[in-house]
């Protein structure tokens, strides 16, 4: 169970009233491995990976008829990402089992599932650190969103002839 907040309208005059409730909730955490990969494989790498970079500017605005631009920005080994990084939780020591549900789950990195029956909703949360993209890559690689690989770079003479 857990404390919601909700705005409701209580009187004829339209003003509305904030109301504190307890709302029974089923929530499912995700902080294992093998949980965020199947999360992953439902809903992308981006459910466990972001990256923090500005977003490309434009020219100009974009007409109703225009086409939607779209643009993969590669990462930079300095770029900033944000990581659920449940790797870490193996270093952690095992939590008791005592059947509470805490919400900040005590340094675990992950994610939560909060479903609100009464209301309809669902609420996620999500716990990640901050890193630079060189400092996750063995992570990143662990989790299967990036791979490494051993191809060379190449010349300024192989690029003409692409």
């Amino acid at each position: 169970m857990t404390t919601v907040t909700s705005q409701v309208s209580r009187s004829k005059d339209l003003s509305i009233i904030k109301v504190k409730k307890r709302i029974p909730c089923v929530a499912i955490r995700v902080e294992t491995v093998h949980a965020l990969r199947l999360l992953m494989s439902m809903a992308g790498d981006m459910a466990a990976v972001g990256i923090r970079k500005r977003i490309p500017g434009f020219d100009g605005r974009l007409g109703p008829n225009d086409n939607i631009l779209c643009e993969r920005i590669g990462i930079h080994l300095l770029d900033n990402i944000n990581l659920v990084d449940v790797i870490s939780n193996n270093d952690r020591p095992q939590r008791p089992r005592n059947g509470r549900f805490q919400l900040n789950a005590n340094g675990y990195q992950g994610i939560d599932f909060f479903f609100f029956p009464e209301l309809s909703c669902i609420r996620i949360t999500v716990r990640y650190s901050c890193f630079v993209a060189k400092d996750a890559e063995e992570k990143l690689v662990q989790l299967g969103i990036i791979q490494r690989s051993n191809r060379r770079r190449l010349t300024d003479a192989e690029l003409d002839l692409l």
